[in-house]
């Protein structure tokens, strides 16, 4: 009994155990070759690169970044007859411009009818825009300076500057101190019909697109004979100084020099044939010089505060820092307190002179927030 339970034993043991080994031969090359497999998945995936790093570029404030760094310049209003207004591109919510207030680039200025906006640059130059225009900053920057100056003594710009102006429709009479074009500063005005290169000048620059109802201009006394007919009018009248104007189409630029004018209209400007400026009428440059001597009176009290002492202003420049009080202000005697009246700012307050009492434009248009057309 004992030696056919042993004889049985291990004859079961060996028929059970024995097939693994073969078991093995079979599937361990199946298994080594699935790790293998989901080894080199594993290995592929952490050699290759992860999907956001290079989207992470795309979406990286680099550009703005650098346009933020960019030392800026300012442009305060010096006066404002009737209704005009400041924007953003593309946005419709518009600021109504006071005395005082501050424009930076990226911003429009737009003016209705019979309104104008005289503006004084801290590098010196002074601009007035005429009525139903709109004129676009698309950049204003320059070098911190440390003294403030005196804008009726200024002959130069006191740092390097660029200016760029983007002329949409309008009139616009500047002038633009000496600047340090060696050092990399520029003036320059766009409108559709080039680009006019300021050197250092007193000018006045129009344009009207086509079938525009415009006004007179400082040139005519009668709006121009192109109107309503479909071509655009391009008007560059020179005072002081020379301007190079590149016309869209033409190889050379233009040089219209002091007492010239350069009148474009838009078959003119399409073709590369030469244009030579012609003379100024007598009239129309007694006119432009009269209006260029009340802008440049309207800025002969402003002093130009130094750059530290602008920095950090967005909206408006305070009185005290632009045309401090005169020896006559403070002597003037103030209302006893139990009479205290809310603070309006007056002439002698302030940071320009106020313009003349007038009524008030007709409102502008909400569609392109600069007037009828």
């Amino acid at each position: 009994m004992q030696k056919t339970c042993d004889n049985n034993s291990p004859k079961k043991t060996a028929n059970k155990f024995l097939p693994f080994p073969s078991m093995l031969k079979i599937k361990l090359p199946l298994c080594c070759a699935l790790l293998a497999m989901f080894a080199g998945s594993s290995i592929a995936q952490q050699t290759q690169p992860p999907a956001s790093p290079p989207a992470a570029p795309a979406a990286s404030p680099a550009a703005p970044a650098a346009n933020n760094s960019q030392p800026r310049g300012y442009i305060a209003v010096m006066r404002v007859t009737g209704e005009a207004y400041v924007f953003e591109a593309g946005d419709t919510l518009r600021f109504a411009l006071r005395t005082g207030s501050l424009v930076s680039a990226g911003q429009q200025i737009a003016t209705g009818p019979k309104a104008n906006v005289m503006l004084a640059f801290s590098n010196g130059a002074t601009v007035t825009i005429g009525e139903n225009a709109i004129v676009a900053v698309d950049e204003f920057t320059q070098t911190p300076f440390s003294e403030m100056f005196k804008m009726a003594e200024a002959t130069k710009e006191p740092s390097i500057s660029k200016t760029r102006l983007n002329l949409v429709r309008g009139e616009v009479l500047a002038n633009v101190k000496k600047l340090n074009s060696s050092e990399g500063s520029f003036f320059e005005v766009k409108t559709p019909i080039g680009v006019a290169g300021i050197r250092g000048t007193t000018f006045e620059i129009s344009y009207f697109p086509p079938s525009f109802k415009n006004g007179p201009t400082a040139t005519r006394d009668t709006a121009p004979a192109n109107t309503n007919n479909g071509t655009p009018t391009f008007e560059l009248v020179m005072l002081e100084g020379t301007i190079a104007m590149h016309v869209t189409g033409k190889s050379r630029p233009i040089i219209v020099p002091e007492g010239k004018e350069l009148v474009l209209t838009g078959d003119e400007a399409d073709t590369d044939t030469p244009i030579e400026p012609s003379a100024t009428p007598a009239p129309a440059q007694a006119l432009l010089l009269q209006q260029a001597q009340t802008m440049l009176a309207a800025a002969s009290n402003i002093t130009m505060p130094s750059s530290s002492a602008l920095s950090g202003m967005t909206t408006a420049m305070p009185a005290s820092m632009l045309a401090p009080a005169s020896k006559a202000d403070s002597n003037n005697t103030q209302p006893a307190a139990g009479n205290a009246q809310p603070e309006i700012p007056t002439a002698t307050d302030a940071p320009f002179p106020a313009p003349d009492a007038q009524t008030p434009a007709p409102r502008l248009s909400p569609t392109d927030g600069a007037g009828p057309q």
